[in-house]
């Protein structure tokens, strides 16, 4: 039986498209060495596995079936769209606060910790130059130059121009629009409808038992292990993830569905249910999702 470094070095290169000869001459190694770890019969040197990790881009821990974390943000949506969504909200808040408690109350906001750096430093700049009697023009150009030369000057630049509406006591309608048109399309919804879901994790889960399956083509990878889902879902996009859950049974969204984080899954959740597509649709994204599966060689083809 092969052990789980084997098997994890086996399903990302297959994900890069590599040879066993190609892998071998990335890390310098003999085509042999590279079949022997992939059949278990060996592990490679910690000098190896760094460099295999760096190659794959995943961590040593997880080449050694160390990790068996949930799948994060970032493999989904990025980690900066992630991030960005959360300024936005935090900007809405700040909308609310700043119409019940005026500006004076985002300084201490700001001030928390945790509160993104950029945003932080905005407010300080705005409430400090407002003191010093500068004009809201003056303030925002400046502030425009600095969110310019800074790390993500678009998530900056959304900051700049919610400020300026928070600041210039505009309804809260026009801002959500504006960060939703700063944060992409498919985050509108969440964002203009303005309506916090409150299920929990085991809630959204438990949605799925009764559910019978519009197509069954993917029962057999009910029995997979979470490692094996989880590279799955790392080559997956969003559109065919979702057309294939929306038409499986409980079980498998469930398979899926609990290896993903708590706010991710609460997105893909959101989708699934809101999909109204074609029971041929959903078998051709479970025919992608079983093809993946034998291509990894988790399932016989």
């Amino acid at each position: 039986m092969k052990n789980k470094t084997g098997s994890v070095i086996f399903a990302f290169r297959k994900m890069k498209g590599w040879t066993q000869e190609q892998l071998a001459e990335f890390v310098g190694v003999s085509s042999v060495a590279v079949s022997k770890w992939e059949r278990g019969i060996s592990v490679p040197e910690v000098e190896l596995l760094c460099r295999l990790a760096d190659l794959f881009e995943t961590s040593v821990d997880e080449l050694l079936g160390r990790s068996d974390k949930r799948m994060d943000e970032n493999e989904r949506y990025t980690k900066e769209q992630m991030e960005d969504f959360e300024v936005g909200k935090t900007l809405l808040e700040y909308c609310a606060l700043s119409r019940q408690e005026g500006l004076l109350a985002l300084e201490e906001a700001a001030g928390r910790e945790g509160t993104e750096a950029f945003l932080s430093f905005a407010i300080g700049l705005l409430l400090d130059g407002m003191r010093m009697g500068f004009s809201h023009g003056q303030l925002f150009g400046w502030l425009a130059n600095y969110a310019a030369k800074e790390k993500h000057p678009e998530r900056c630049r959304m900051i700049c121009e919610a400020l300026q509406l928070i600041f210039a006591g505009e309804n809260e309608v026009f801002l959500r629009e504006l960060i939703a048109s700063h944060l992409g399309k498919e985050f509108r919804s969440r964002l203009v409808k303005g309506v916090e879901r409150k299920e929990s994790r085991e809630e959204i889960l438990k949605k799925y038992i009764a559910v019978d399956a519009t197509v069954d083509l993917l029962e057999e990878l009910v029995d997979l292990d979470d490692r094996s889902v989880q590279l799955l879902l790392r080559n997956l996009d969003n559109v065919t993830l979702i057309r294939a859950l929306a038409g499986a049974s409980g079980k498998v969204c469930r398979r899926f569905l609990q290896n993903l984080s708590d706010r991710l899954l609460y997105f893909i959740d959101e989708d699934i249910c809101a999909y109204h597509g074609s029971a041929e649709e959903m078998r051709e994204a479970q025919k992608h999702i079983l093809e993946m599966a034998a291509g990894m060689e988790f399932i016989k083809a």
